[in-house]
């Protein structure tokens, strides 16, 4: 029975490190970037792809090439490549190929593909859909894994400080790319009215950097507590982007009334500080008094007797 055990534990761990190498060319391609795919629809496959640049890059284009074996039996073919976000045929040409009676068993495609400039960094899936019989709706969809490279980054900002309608925002930059062209705006809304100018020019901000910006504001509304903002920034790629924050004044900003209901807590706090202090003194003042008294009664001399003068007076 151990015997048997010690097989199927060598047959199951045979297993996972024969799918790993198998499916190694298609998850972690190496420098020649090239996927062997392993569908088979109908007698015929995807053979190999590959694309260029590795990784792609948001809001670029890119160039992909795919190779097809089909089955002897096969005299027609469609692929139409998917527009499926983030990526999109360009529009110069057309997503779907047919061939027809076709000389030899192996058809070749290039596309060219854009990826949407909101494109979520990492992997991310390309849709081939194949149909092998003319005018039938039935296929197969193959997919292949598209490796992104996201220029964009994020920003952090806070209230530095709100006095009165002035207010001090500091911005910094939270992401792993570096900002050109950084321009912070407060646009039009419904709770505030912008005195003078309405955005401020601060430059570049790489991975970690951070600046302060201020303007004048006017609440419209009693007890506002939520500032709108636009940070506006330029990546690497040369897009132009732009990402809205939500800012909280409550926590810097004291009103009038707040500051009449503060009173009576600071009094407080003044009446028993003057308590305390009266309180040391007349400790003091009782310590040295009793001190006093204690070294005067020290120094009365206690009677010893009838003085010499009295004694001579009556000698003589």
């Amino acid at each position: 029975m151990k015997k048997l055990y010690l097989l199927i534990t060598f047959f199951l761990i045979g297993g996972f490190i024969f799918i790993g190498s198998a499916n190694a060319e298609y998850s972690n391609p190496g420098k020649e970037i090239i996927y062997s795919t392993r569908w088979d629809f109908h007698g015929s496959q995807i053979s190999s792809m590959k694309y260029e640049p590795h990784p792609v890059n948001a809001g670029e284009y890119f160039d992909i090439w795919i190779n097809a074996e089909l089955g002897s039996s096969i005299d027609y073919v469609k692929f139409e490549m998917l527009d499926v976000f983030p990526f999109s045929v360009d529009l110069s040409e057309n997503s779907i190929r047919e061939f027809r009676n076709l000389a030899s068993n192996k058809v070749f495609m290039q596309y060219q593909i854009r990826v949407d400039r909101d494109a979520v960094e990492g992997i991310n899936t390309l849709y081939l859909k194949q149909i092998t019989k003319e005018g039938s709706r039935d296929g197969t969809v193959y997919s292949f894994d598209i490796v992104v490279r996201d220029y964009r980054t994020d920003f952090d900002a806070v209230v530095h400080e709100f006095s009165g309608n002035d207010v001090a925002i500091a911005i910094a930059n939270a992401g792993k790319n570096e900002a050109n062209a950084v321009v912070v705006r407060i646009p039009e809304q419904e709770d505030f009215r912008i005195i003078g100018t309405d955005g401020q020019m601060v430059g570049s901000l790489g991975k970690g950097d951070y600046t302060l910006v201020g303007f004048n504001i006017e609440s419209k509304k009693e007890d506002t507590e939520i500032l709108e903002i636009d940070i506006y920034y330029t990546d690497a790629l040369g897009e132009r982007r732009i990402v809205n924050k939500e800012l909280l004044l409550e926590a810097t900003h004291t009103t009038e009334k707040e500051e009449k209901e503060d009173i009576p807590f600071y009094f407080e706090i003044n009446i028993s500080n003057y308590v305390i202090v009266a309180l040391i003194i007349i400790g003091i003042s009782y310590y040295v008094y009793r001190k006093k008294i204690r070294g005067g009664k020290n120094n009365k001399k206690k009677s010893t007797g009838i003085p010499e003068w009295i004694k001579k007076n009556k000698e003589k």
